[in-house]
């Protein structure tokens, strides 16, 4: 451990730890040859598992066995074939003993019940998975071998949520059982509207249960997790929110959520013409989608299962922009008084503990649920829980700088008008992260000066297919080298900040000549580039 000073090991000590290791080299280079010459037989298996005994984690000497098990299975008998197998799951019960989260051994066990095993005796299983999530019921080795075999088993999931429950009643702090419970409670409880994880009492049933385990381990992080993922799963219908044609005559549409396009899915953008379509990077799912087909006038349909969901008129000189844009759908009457109740309690658990890092994060997406334009007093609250979490947290100062990002975003492009003009003006909000860039892809000009943007940031600007003026200045940009193609762009405003050189193949691939304006940055005079002006 570290921390803790070397003991003095006796030279009769050392002497046979240099005696096990030789034994070990010996036993290794015996296997490796018997592989390397397909030697599959008993000494094969004997020699691997007296090495994995002590050692379980060689996936190597897992993997010689597959090959050993696969060749005696097409050459013996059925009996011996049982006798076989039996031996094999002792061996991994054996290994399981010295090391209960052993990846290689769990995974073996799977393998031979799938392709050794004539009639796998799952009840024996199960009751195997009970015994080690006794010792530790937070393995998420174990949880996952209960996965598979209860899949195999067809045990019912109501059975299963059962005993998710009798685990979490037991101690609020498995995070294993209640993970399993969220694979499980959309199976059985689904939405009939697909806006909800869950349907809608089941999910109100749920707040109950997990409010009673955050008040009971306020410090414990599990039930927390539940709590953000009943909260996040919020699902909306697929909508256009943006489209328009590009100067080069490209046509993009934008969606609200991830959309595979590709003409085998349910989902198509029709015209009056055969449109064909590109994501952006070649993604399968994308927010973004182009069009080569060049024609003036089109009418869009969007078509979601043979039905049409959205229709969009589009001409060259009108770009089609949603009136209003939302990151959390309102709730309705009965769910918005639940969310309320949380939201209080949470607020009660706040002020009997202050420093409570999971309440404060907590609070911040249920004030989000419940105002999800960002008016009132929200906003102000909601930034001084930020605030708040990286003076208590200062380990995961980028995560909630981050996260305070993200929600400066949201709360910017649901409180402004996007018909005109088409621009974007998010300088000075001390932003470290870029998100939902796609919402801005019908701006002309976006403005991101003042933030403290990374070179990383940069490839998360490549939805801004319609800017022709980005300015990035006062950021804290040491490179372009990152930096995507935007198809529309002709000026670039990346000066004062750390930029000493400018890399030419970012702008070869443009078409026309950018103006690239580096004032303020350590860039030599002399500095010659072929595909973009410099302003120096």
């Amino acid at each position: 451990m570290h921390g803790r000073r070397k003991e003095n090991v006796s030279a009769q000590e050392e002497k046979k730890r240099a005696a096990k290791v030789k034994w070990y080299r010996n036993l290794m280079e015996t296997i490796f040859e018997k592989r390397k010459n397909q030697e599959y037989d008993d000494e094969a298996l004997s020699l691997t598992s007296e090495v994995l005994r002590n050692i379980p984690d060689i996936n190597t000497l897992w993997n010689y066995r597959k090959e050993v098990l696969k060749h005696m299975k097409a050459t013996i008998p059925g009996e011996e074939l049982h006798e076989l197998v039996d031996r094999e799951l002792k061996l991994t019960k054996d290994c399981l003993i010295a090391q209960p989260k052993s990846y290689g051994t769990w995974f073996q066990r799977c393998w031979v019940l799938d392709h050794i095993s004539r009639a796998p005796d799952y009840d024996k299983e199960l009751e195997l998975c009970n015994y080690y999530l006794e010792l530790d019921e937070r393995n998420f080795h174990c949880w996952d071998y209960r996965r598979y075999v209860t899949d195999r088993h067809k045990v019912l999931p109501s059975k299963e949520l059962a005993y998710s429950t009798e685990k979490i009643e037991s101690n609020f702090s498995n995070y294993s059982a209640w993970h399993y419970r969220s694979k499980l409670l959309p199976l059985l409880y689904p939405d009939p509207n697909n806006h909800l994880p869950v349907e809608q009492d089941k999910y109100v049933e749920e707040f109950s249960m997990v409010e009673s385990a955050v008040f009971t381990e306020p410090k414990d992080q599990s039930a927390w997790f539940y709590q953000r993922w009943l909260l996040g799963e919020r699902y909306s219908e697929i909508k256009v929110i943006s489209a328009g044609v590009l100067h080069n005559g490209v046509t993009f549409v934008v969606f609200n959520q991830l959309v595979d396009l590709s003409p085998t899915t349910l989902v198509k953008v029709d015209s009056n013409v055969l449109m064909s379509w590109t994501s952006l990077n070649g993604a399968s799912r994308s927010f973004v989608w182009l069009s080569e087909v060049k024609h003036l006038n089109k009418e869009f349909k969007l078509v979601i299962e043979g039905k049409i969901a959205q229709t969009i008129p589009l001409n060259q000189h009108h770009v089609f922009v949603c009136n209003k844009y939302k990151f959390y759908q309102e709730l309705n009457e009965d769910l918005a008084l639940e969310v309320k109740k949380q939201s209080d309690s949470i607020e009660t658990l706040i002020k009997m503990e202050p420093e409570n890092k999971f309440a404060l994060l907590t609070s911040i997406t249920l004030l989000q649920h419940l105002n999800p334009v960002g008016e009132d007093s929200s906003p102000v609250t909601i930034l001084n829980r930020f605030e708040q979490l990286k003076l208590l947290d200062p380990l995961r100062l980028n995560y909630y700088n981050d996260s305070e990002s993200k929600y400066k975003i949201e709360t910017f492009i649901q409180t402004n008008s996007w018909l005109s003009p088409p621009s974007a003006n998010l300088s000075n909000l001390q932003l470290t992260s870029l998100h939902h860039m796609h919402c801005l892809a019908h701006c002309k000009e976006v403005v991101l000066s003042e933030n403290k943007l990374t070179n990383n940031c940069l490839r998360h600007l490549t939805p801004l297919v319609s800017c022709e003026i980005l300015k990035l200045s006062h950021c804290s940009l040491s490179s372009l080298q990152l930096f995507p193609l935007l198809p529309s762009l002709q000026t670039l405003d990346a000066s004062h900040n750390s930029i000493d050189q400018i890399e030419d193949s970012v702008f070869q691939k443009y078409d026309a000549c950018v103006q690239v304006i580096l004032t303020g940055n350590p860039i030599s005079e002399d500095m010659v580039v072929k595909h973009c002006t410099l302003v120096i």
